[in-house]
């Protein structure tokens, strides 16, 4: 017995040496991560690009105290980059810097092309001038009556033949030049194709939801709002630095963030069902996504979800009370319409959307970038986290907005009712109530309520 307890703690005290041995190296190497940020860092303000670790602290500030504190322009670049270099790997880099390298050499082949060329050129130009002093010395030693004239002459032809021969070379090696100027200006404009290519394909295995949200963490979608992709950006060895500067403070920071509905075992954080945001191949093909990707992420959603039909049935039915009036709200909700508009509650909508699928709380988010949500937003918001964030439908959108028990009573001022039975109705006999009395102030409130219904009812 002694000799197994024995044996059991020797196995206790070598799993707990490994244990602190696992527990040190991880240690070692978070330290290491830790030293390498830190380096990165420091390689950033070195390079000229400080302004990124500034943005830094300045998303931190927002997420910490958003009353005192707004999202910079610095801020906004460090979002940017961030959505725009997810996921780049080693591989990526090695393969830009190989296709960098031959446009490279390919470009200042084809500068050495054109300096030979524009020097052949001049060279040719300066040769022709000769060629016509030649000729007119040529000309005038046919005219000279001078004894030696006919030397003269001799002389004239054989140094015109000359500068014609030197000329005729000239012009030959100029059109072998050019012809090789073609070729190399072919070869240039191939390459240059290709790391076009090569970028916008990795952008769009990149194109998720948080990349989308990235480029425009307030959801302004305005054009003015969108800068042109800063130089930086376009080098993924720069970006791969600043990104490695930049990632772990920024997505500690924005954890805090994160929303409830993550936790599901359902794939998709979004609030709405059947929205195709951020995925569809309509987007992932159009040449101008690398600029605004949200706003054609959003004119997608505007015009192919079924959701958006149903936002935009709300939205027009909120700022028509008359139809409320009439009682003809339910049917307002449920028309059906091919037709949406980019309107407020639309690009609301589209953005809460887009940053329950990026994973984050939408309110959180909102209220640490200043994003503004209305009463038809928080009533959305409140039903799905009561559904337990299961995916809104366009029916059960508008269900959400449709009155169950629509009487005719509905358009009654009941605090004018009131005061007038308080008020006016004071029976003679306390132990007897006038029904007819009664009944008479109810029809006089519901004629002046009709009275001011709206005119285009008539």
């Amino acid at each position: 017995m002694d000799d197994e307890m024995e044996g059991d703690f020797e196995d206790f005290v070598a799993d707990l040496a490994e244990q602190i041995d696992v527990n040190a190296a991880d240690r070692d190497a978070h330290a290491n991560r830790d030293h390498v940020i830190e380096n990165s860092k420091l390689e950033v303000n070195k390079e000229g690009y400080g302004r990124y670790n500034q943005g830094v602290k300045d998303i931190q500030a927002c997420v910490a105290d958003p009353s005192r504190n707004a999202l910079t322009g610095n801020g906004k670049l460090v979002f940017s980059l961030l959505g725009r270099s997810n996921d780049t790997t080693t591989e990526d880099i090695d393969e830009e810097y190989k296709l960098k390298a031959s446009l490279t050499t390919a470009t200042e082949k084809l500068d050495s092309l054109n300096v030979r060329l524009n020097n052949k050129l001049v060279l040719m130009s300066n040769f022709g001038k000769d060629i016509v002093e030649r000729r007119n010395a040529y000309s005038n030693a046919s005219r000279s009556e001078e004894p030696d004239s006919r030397a003269q002459l001799r002389k004239a032809i054989e140094n015109l033949a000359s500068a014609e021969d030197q000329f005729n070379m000239i012009g030959d090696e100029i059109v072998i030049i050019e012809r090789d100027v073609d070729r190399q200006q072919v070869i240039v404009d191939g390459l240059g194709s290709d790391l076009t290519k090569f970028r916008k394909r990795l952008l769009l295995t990149q194109f998720t939801a948080r990349s989308v949200l990235f480029s425009d963490p307030s959801g302004m979608m305005s054009k003015d709002n969108m800068e042109n992709i800063p130089d930086e950006q376009k080098d993924l060895s720069l970006m791969q630095l600043i990104r490695q500067a930049t990632l772990k403070d920024v997505i500690s920071t924005l954890r805090t963030l994160e929303g409830a509905h993550v936790k599901n075992d359902d794939d998709s954080f979004a609030m709405f069902a059947d929205t195709g945001v951020g995925v569809d191949d309509t987007i992932k093909s159009w040449s101008g996504m690398l600029n605004d990707n949200m706003i054609t992420d959003y004119q997608y959603f505007l015009n192919n979800s079924s959701v958006s039909k149903s936002i935009e049935a709300i939205f027009n039915t909120a700022y028509d009370m008359a139809s409320i009036r009439r009682g003809n709200v339910n049917y307002e909700l449920r028309k059906t319409t091919s037709k949406t508009t980019n309107n407020t509650l639309q690009r609301e909508l589209y953005f809460l959307n887009l940053i329950a699928q990026s994973g984050y709380d939408p309110t959180r988010w909102a209220q640490a970038f200043g994003v503004p949500i209305s009463g038809i937003g928080k009533r959305i918001l409140d039903e799905w986290k009561d559904s337990g964030y299961v995916p809104i439908t366009a029916d059960a959108l508008t269900q959400l907005f449709v009155y169950e028990d629509f009487n005719q009573s509905i358009g009654i001022d009941y605090s004018r009712l009131e005061e007038a039975v308080i008020e006016q109705f004071k029976p003679k006999n306390k132990d007897k109530i006038d029904a007819d009395a009664l009944l008479n102030i109810f029809k006089n409130i519901e004629r002046d309520n009709e009275g001011d219904s709206d005119p285009r009812s008539n």
